[in-house]
């Protein structure tokens, strides 16, 4: 198991109407965005908390991993090498079931990026397996996911999966939404600017490119909330 086997390519999209739900509820609703034509939306629910070492560490070499709970399935997710140009995301993403053998395999994928976490106690469920390692929370999100994908003409093969999500940061008791579009390459060939491109055309001024992920968005926000003195530090 090596991180950089595993490559997401994905166009990013962040939402900036004055009623972001209203333009995703019409984005949900499009019969085609340039030459793809969408099936029908599908949400799910999801619950992520990411996690690091106290220094910061996996952060400083571009690192993550993240616990998520999609509806009623639990996965680890380890991510890596990260590149961003004009909202088009390439990074190293490796996704598994939160099982107790594949997060020993996970701690292996981060030695081998210089990495090394606690061996640890493998008793109770998957946050005490990453506690146990040395980890601790750095932010703790849930998304609302609309799923949708996207068909060239006469082919039965999805080339893209477009995500629409709504999302709310939680810091303690504070909480900040966020709206953003995820369009995932299936398809190597897939344009992904293309269907961005068509869908900032179709909302003028109502989308852009985004600069950062989720996770750091997350971050940037929480140190607002801490510089105006609405968290402790």
């Amino acid at each position: 198991m090596r991180l950089q086997d595993h490559v997401e390519v994905e166009l990013k999209l962040t939402v900036v109407s004055e009623d972001p739900d209203f333009v995703l509820d019409r984005i949900a609703q499009l019969g085609r965005v340039g030459p793809y034509a969408f099936g029908p939306a599908v949400d799910h629910h999801l619950h992520d908390i990411y996690w690091d070492l106290p220094d910061s560490s996996l952060r400083a070499q571009h690192l993550s991993i993240r616990l998520r709970q999609i509806d009623d399935r639990l996965v680890f997710t380890a991510k890596g090498g990260t590149s961003s140009d004009g909202g088009l995301f390439r990074r190293y993403e490796l996704e598994v079931p939160a099982t107790v053998e594949n997060w020993h395999d996970l701690k292996r994928v981060f030695r081998d990026e210089g990495v090394g976490l606690r061996d640890g106690d493998a008793g109770g469920g998957p946050a005490d397996w990453l506690t146990a390692s040395g980890l601790i929370v750095t932010q703790d999100r849930a998304t609302r996911r609309t799923v949708r994908y996207g068909y060239l003409v006469d082919s039965d093969e999805a080339a893209v999966e477009m995500a629409l999500d709504r999302t709310q940061f939680r810091f303690g008791e504070l909480t900040r939404e966020y709206r953003e579009i995820e369009i995932e390459q299936i398809d190597p060939d897939a344009s992904l600017s293309e269907i961005g491109a068509e869908l900032v055309t179709m909302f003028p001024g109502q989308l852009e490119l985004s600069t950062m992920g989720k996770y750091s968005r997350g971050l940037l926000i929480e140190r607002g909330l801490r510089a105006a003195g609405h968290l402790s530090t």
